[in-house]
């Protein structure tokens, strides 16, 4: 998972820049609350911006006042969101299935290049029956009248 994190992180110096409309639109966002101190009316291009909620703008305008005004600073809050899921993800798997089992479970979530469609359905339909096993089974402490 470092591993994973590590290559996720490093690529956020190398894309390109903000091209694409919803990133550009988020980081002029985050530029504008920054530079005009107002935190909670998003504006873009001085006209009211309130389709979406402000966390992501306040996460990127904190970035740009850590970092300052880089197009892979706009991405940084992204991609430590991003991370911070799948360490959570991991943990709730760790606390419902238990270490050793969900070890088990994700050894064989690996796709290697010759994997068919066929196969990959199987393995996720078994998947699937063991962790419906798993969350529907009787509470061992639960008395059945």
């Amino acid at each position: 998972m470092l591993f994973a994190a590590a290559v996720y992180l490093g690529c956020i110096l190398s894309p390109p820049s903000l091209m694409d409309d919803v990133d550009a639109v988020q980081a002029q966002i985050a530029r504008n609350m920054l530079s005009s101190g107002d935190w909670v009316t998003a504006r873009l291009d001085g006209v009211a911006y309130l389709e979406k909620p402000p966390l992501i703008y306040w996460m990127i305008a904190a970035s740009y006042k850590v970092f300052g005004f880089h197009d892979w600073v706009a991405r940084i809050p992204i991609a430590l969101s991003s991370i911070a899921l799948c360490w959570l993800t991991a943990a709730f798997g760790a606390w419902a299935l238990g270490l050793q089992q969900l070890m088990e479970l994700t050894s064989d979530l690996r796709v290697g290049q010759h994997a068919s469609l066929p196969e990959l359905r199987r393995a996720a339909q078994g998947h699937l029956r063991v962790l419906s096993e798993i969350l529907l089974a009787p509470d061992p402490g639960d008395s059945v009248p």
